[in-house]
């Protein structure tokens, strides 16, 4: 018997965390916000409408904004929601651009990994993190379990694995 109320004990408060940290994320809506800026050289307006249409596509892409003057692609995903990367690229290859540039910004909670440090943007998608430098390092090693708005440039290529290579950290009071 005393098994059974300790079991249930702990599904209750297993189950009360994780209503805590459903409301916590519901609640905030920074936690997942994740921007994709990709260089890409934008020289036909007919050919970067096509891409923008091709882009709107993607799943969990919100918004798609051309910036032809900066030669880039602003890509915004659906709060907390996965963003295939290599979709992205194929579909700008595939539209007869190279782009020059990846660059990401996202906002969540950082994890440790087996691998290193993550930032959690919900309940299955993570970003790994690469700091740059030991003062970014020891800045995402303080703010493990805090919310961090990070960016940074990922890999042109598609790899097995995309790593942010961190640019900015910031600590979300």
């Amino acid at each position: 018997m005393g098994v059974l109320r300790s079991q249930r004990a702990c599904l209750l408060w297993v189950t009360v965390v994780a209503v805590s940290l459903g409301r916590f994320i519901a609640a905030s809506d920074e936690l997942g916000a994740f921007t994709v800026t990709v260089g890409v050289q934008l020289s036909c307006p007919s050919c970067a409408s096509g891409l923008e249409r091709r882009l709107g596509r993607l799943d969990n892409v919100d918004v798609v904004e051309i910036q032809v003057t900066e030669e880039q692609v602003v890509l915004r995903a659906t709060s907390g929601a996965k963003l295939d990367l290599r979709e992205v690229r194929d579909v700008i290859r595939n539209s007869g651009f190279v782009p020059s540039s990846l660059h990401l910004s996202v906002v969540g909670l950082v994890v440790r990994l087996n691998d290193g440090i993550g930032i959690t943007l919900s309940e299955d998608a993570v970003v790994m993190v690469a700091a740059v430098d030991a003062k970014r390092s020891a800045l995402l090693s303080q703010a493990l379990g805090h919310m961090v708005a990070v960016s940074g440039t990922l890999p042109l290529e598609a790899g097995d694995e995309d790593i942010l290579h961190l640019s900015g950290v910031e600590i979300q009071r």
